[in-house]
């Protein structure tokens, strides 16, 4: 009787374990490392005005960690070269925006020419807030030992658990 919840445990324990590893990112996103730390850049098709949110820097809950630096944003440009694809302009790749005033409606970013990795531009004239254009973005992933702590977590919690409601029925048959 006990072998069937132990073979159920560890059948938990390994899909939640194995889970991070089966994930995929998106089919355009590229693996950078930047300052150190290691960063997945995709794009995201959108305006200013329409995901304020996205716009900022990872510290403050968006999705551009170069938010308010331009060489930052210069340097993510380069390091994904052309490996994002073409953005709005077929011979740029996408945005990467660090700046937005919404007074002038406008944003700010830089974007690189997919022909050439030395050649970067400001884009000019800068984008409206308003319109909607491919902007990078990115995340940092997360270290694949958290997960598995997660997990480990779960599977002892849920061994007290099973332990304490065992002993609840033992002592409601006896």
């Amino acid at each position: 009787m006990i072998a069937q919840p132990m073979r159920f445990a560890a059948l938990a324990l390994l899909s939640t374990a194995a889970l991070p590893l089966l994930t995929t990112l998106p089919a355009a996103a590229v693996t950078v490392s930047v300052g150190g730390t290691l960063y997945d850049v995709t794009t995201l098709t959108t305006s200013y005005q329409g995901s304020p949110g996205d716009f900022e820097s990872l510290l403050a809950g968006g999705r551009m960690p170069w938010w308010k630096d331009d060489a930052l944003a210069a340097e993510f440009a380069m390091k994904t070269f052309n490996a994002l694809g073409a953005g709005s302009d077929p011979s740029y790749g996408p945005i990467f925006a660090y700046g937005a005033d919404p007074t002038a409606g406008e944003v700010s970013g830089v974007y690189q020419l997919l022909a050439d990795i030395n050649m970067q531009d400001v884009v000019f004239p800068p984008p409206a807030t308003t319109d909607t254009l491919k902007y990078a973005i990115a995340t940092a992933p997360v270290p694949l030992p958290l997960p598995l702590f997660g997990a480990a977590a779960g599977f002892g919690w849920s061994r007290r658990l099973r332990k304490r409601i065992r002993s609840r029925n033992v002592s409601t048959e006896g």
